[in-house]
């Protein structure tokens, strides 16, 4: 099982790599002797994987070999949800994004709202600036129409491994996650409403949106906090395993601060 799974590895690293430097090869740059390199490392890998499975195979490569596949499967099969997904969120997109709104002044825009803070506050929480978001928005709307007096947005620009890349990656993030703050505004202030936002960063979304919920439930005392999350017409055990459960987490932590938040649906299946 090891040698198998360590020249498995080997090989399809060094497949990996034979792939890049004919991509760079497309781009002009110089692949000769990676290609040579990687292709040379490729073929003797592929050879050793070869020659222990058809050796070992009655002395239980096969077993290793069964397990391997149905790992594979299992992953193909994950793939294909997470892309029938994506291509469900991407209609949701299309569908709410290029909804027409009515047009305000561009200065507006950039002004802080002013805001009765004892009024009552419905705040969002999002995470970037998408269909779904704007879905929950209008769920909202149309549970409690002309009830709420202020609209907030709020969202946590999370610093993973992906930007984690010095000063100016966090600079891109703060101004990434700041912008699609001021598109969910401009949006909800051309419909009439009185809309504002706030936004932080850190490393981990949960508890930094558990802080945050608090400095505005601090701010507005009579804010109630709304996020939209995902359902399935028919859910699956495995839909737990393989979607975010952040809102539910974050909605028992912000029950125990006596925070309410209220979990929107949002059916995509």
């Amino acid at each position: 099982m090891y040698s198998i799974g360590v020249f498995l590895t080997f090989t399809l690293s060094q497949l990996g790599m034979c792939i890049h430097w004919i991509r760079e090869r497309r781009g002009g740059r110089r692949w000769h002797s990676g290609l040579t390199i990687n292709g040379i490392g490729l073929l003797l890998t592929v050879c050793i994987l070869a020659i222990t499975s058809i050796l070992k195979f009655r002395e239980g490569a096969w077993v290793t070999l069964a397990i391997i596949a149905a790992f594979v499967i299992v992953c193909i099969r994950i793939r294909g949800h997470y892309r029938k997904i994506r291509a469900l969120l991407k209609r949701l997109d299309e569908d709410l994004m290029d909804v027409p709104a009515g047009e305000i002044p561009v200065e507006a825009e950039l002004q802080p709202a002013v805001m009765d803070k004892n009024a009552a506050t419905a705040v969002m929480l999002v995470s970037g600036y998408s269909g779904l978001g704007l879905h929950s928005f209008l769920a909202l709307h149309a549970l409690f129409p002309g009830h709420f007096k202020n609209i907030l947005f709020i969202s946590v620009g999370v610093i993973d491994s992906g930007n984690f890349k010095g000063v100016d990656e966090i600079n891109n993030l703060e101004k990434n996650t700041r912008e699609n703050m001021e598109k969910y505004v401009r949006y909800a202030r051309s419909l009439g409403f009185n809309a504002d936002y706030r936004y932080s960063l850190g490393t981990l979304m949960v508890p930094e949106m558990r802080n945050l919920c608090a400095g505005v439930r601090t701010e507005f005392p009579r804010a109630l906090f709304f996020a939209g999350r995902l359902i399935f017409r028919e859910e699956k055990f495995y839909h737990r395993w393989l979607h975010n459960q952040s809102s539910a987490t974050l909605q028992r932590r912000l029950q125990f601060d006596g925070i309410p938040l209220v979990i929107l649906p949002i059916r995509v299946l």
